[in-house]
């Protein structure tokens, strides 16, 4: 019974790697640019509903299972490309946020989160995103914009 068990948590290692590792390798060289175009937003997109949340239940089961500060990067990846598709003139935005805090909320429940102090404007600007998309612009925006 042990050998399974062992053999069933590296496959779900082995599950989350692939998945992390093959969404950084997609999407590397569309994030270098400083302008993506929609294009290549609609790509990060697709990619991450691919790769990440059409399996976010085997993903889940996995991540008690790896270090905290992987677990704590992936999840950084995930907020940055949220992010970064925030920018898409579709409905479908408001779904990859969603996802994203689905995943996130979910994950918290079984890893404790290894954010710094570096990660905070990326968590903050993530959670602006996710109120500009629902509610319009932060309402100080409005107020100080020329």
């Amino acid at each position: 019974m042990a050998m399974s068990e062992a053999f069933s948590s590296s496959s779900l290692v082995r599950s989350w790697r692939t998945a992390f590792l093959t969404l950084r390798d997609e999407t590397l060289s569309l994030t270098i640019t400083t302008r993506i175009r929609n294009e290549e937003l609609e790509l990060i997109q697709g990619y991450l509903h691919k790769l990440i949340f059409s399996q976010s239940h085997l993903l889940l089961t996995a991540a008690p299972k790896l270090p905290l500060h992987e677990v704590t990067s992936d999840v950084i990846l995930l907020i940055q490309l949220s992010i970064s598709v925030s920018n898409l003139p579709s409905a479908s935005t408001a779904d990859t946020f969603i996802h994203t805090c689905h995943m996130i909320h979910d994950i918290s429940y079984c890893v404790c989160f290894q954010f710094n102090s570096s990660s905070c404007p990326l968590i903050l600007d993530f959670l602006q995103s996710i109120s500009s998309q629902k509610c319009g612009p932060p309402i100080w925006k409005k107020v100080f914009s020329p």
